[in-house]
């Protein structure tokens, strides 16, 4: 579906898995993509792993092979910089590493207009070290997205102190038209704010498995059938307001605080996963009935559940 307050062309400069998925995105919405790479064999890989995705899109409902065929003419790759030189919007999506970002960001504003917007994709570098060298980084900022883009709706938008508010609300806009859920991380920490949480979940759910507490397939369950299940429609603010009745979170403090930090208290804080615990995990990874089916096969069966989890949410048309 277009709409018509997105931008009409946009380029995707690297062309992996995130890039891939970002162009998928953008064309299903009736935006002319061009995708960037130097590298002429990720380009190939590029349209293979874009049809992929576009058949599985066609497979689960979500589009018909009719209404697929234009979105692939919208995505024209190129090997040469200077074919993005005509578009409004630029994700950055190249290795996760400074010094290739700030030298990618640099030949972008070379070739790009000076009205259009500059986003990375990075998940955790910072925007003020990315603008190094910008001639405008008030143009600039993070845009980043969640594995795979074109099925996960949050969109964490990162500004420095130099990118301008207009910059802000014009990617706030796009994402909105793009039918993302753009969140605005207000200070610039290392994981931005919800691979900060992720983190923290993953530390616990690795000393769970250290410990002996729970099996690896039984921590998954954690989740696959009750952690997950709730937070996909609400968050941690309103799920345990809702749990304490009517009196909300200041019941929660009052009543369960001291239980909460009862828990805490005992919870490790190392910043480096013990030996033990990353032996452990692993070992069982193959074990985990999703994982066992192979990678392809589970990628496959990931974006079937989250096509159909996106739908029911109404992020997904």
């Amino acid at each position: 579906m277009k709409s018509t307050s997105l931008p009409k062309k946009v380029a995707c400069v690297g062309a992996g898995i995130i890039g891939s998925s970002w162009a998928l995105l953008f064309a299903m919405k009736g935006v002319e993509v061009f995708v960037y790479d130097a590298d002429r064999a990720s380009l190939e890989r590029s349209k293979t792993k874009i049809k992929e995705m576009l058949s599985s899109l066609v497979g689960n409902g979500v589009l018909t092979a009719r209404s697929a065929v234009p979105v692939l003419s919208r995505i024209s790759p190129t090997d040469d910089l200077k074919g993005i030189s005509q578009v409004d919007y630029v994700q950055e999506s190249v290795t996760e590493n400074l010094a290739v970002k700030v030298k990618a960001l640099r030949e972008i504003e070379c070739e790009v207009s000076e009205t259009s917007i500059i986003a990375s994709s990075t998940s955790g570098l910072s925007i003020s070290a990315l603008q190094r060298g910008l001639r405008h980084p008030e143009r600039s900022l993070v845009v980043h997205p969640f594995n795979p883009p074109h099925l996960i709706p949050l969109v964490e938008l990162v500004p420095s102190e130099k990118t301008s508010e207009r910059t802000v609300a014009a990617a706030r806009r796009f994402m909105k038209g793009l039918g993302r859920e753009p969140i605005l991380v207000k200070k610039q920490l290392p994981g931005l704010a919800a691979n900060r949480i992720q983190a923290a979940i993953f530390r616990e759910v690795l000393n769970l498995l250290n410990d002996g507490v729970v099996g690896m397939e039984d921590l998954e369950k954690v989740f696959t059938a009750g952690l997950g299940i709730r937070l996909a429609v609400m968050g941690q603010f309103t799920t345990f307001s809702l749990a304490t009745g009517e009196g909300g979170l200041g019941t929660y403090f009052e009543c369960y605080g001291p239980h909460s930090s009862s828990i805490l208290k005992t919870m490790e804080t190392w910043t480096e996963p013990p030996r033990s615990a990353k032996a452990k995990a692993v070992a069982g990874e193959k074990e985990l009935p999703v994982l066992s089916m192979g990678h392809e096969e589970a990628l496959r069966w990931r974006d079937a559940k989250l096509i159909k989890l996106t739908r029911s949410l109404g992020y997904l048309s």
